[in-house]
């Protein structure tokens, strides 16, 4: 049972550290607005930097 319980929590310990990668099909990519992921997380830490002039700047994207 113990070791029943070991395993499952290595389990979870092993999901919470994934690090595979599942790329989309590329027509959807070609259409994509974020291109890749460091794009991606470029703008992630914009949006937490300056969260105002980030989301002002996607805001002005819309059509209003």
């Amino acid at each position: 049972m113990v070791r029943d319980a070991m395993t499952e929590l290595d389990s979870i310990e092993s999901m919470l550290d994934e690090q595979r990668r599942f790329p989309p099909p590329e027509p959807i990519a070609s259409e994509a607005h974020i291109t890749d992921l460091d794009e991606y997380q470029s703008m992630w830490r914009r949006s937490i930097a300056d969260p105002a002039g980030f989301w002002g700047e996607i805001a002005e994207e819309f059509e209003w």
